[in-house]
């Protein structure tokens, strides 16, 4: 006899804890909470992924940034060197004129004594 009680006690308490729920419209509002989080969610998700990419492309663009000013200065520096390499490819021509007279004066200084000497 007990057990009916304790059954039909059971019973009328899951009835009234369903007829409350379905009174209280909870399941309604946590229907609703669920989906509008769900719809932020995503774009949550899609501004996060958009803050992302400015990120990334503010860190390429200081990359890029970096290596045209260290391209540009190389390209100075090589500008340099070359200008300094022809002056020096002048200057060694010029030497290479010098001795190449030097040597025939000489040459040709020795030849006249050299015939003094033999004459």
């Amino acid at each position: 006899m007990k057990k009916d009680y304790v059954c039909k006690d059971s019973e009328l308490a899951t009835e009234g804890a369903t007829d409350l729920w379905e009174g209280s419209l909870i399941d309604q509002l946590i229907t609703e909470v669920i989906l509008s989080s769900h719809s932020r969610a995503a774009a949550l998700a899609v501004d996060s992924a958009a803050a992302k990419l400015m990120q990334n492309a503010e860190n390429v663009s200081e990359y890029l940034s970096l290596r045209h000013q260290g391209l540009q200065q190389s390209i100075q520096s090589l500008q340099a060197n070359i200008t300094s390499l022809l002056a020096d490819i002048r200057k060694i021509a010029d030497c290479q004129e010098q001795v190449t007279a030097d040597v025939r004066m000489a040459m040709e200084e020795i030849d006249a004594r050299t015939r003094e000497l033999l004459t």
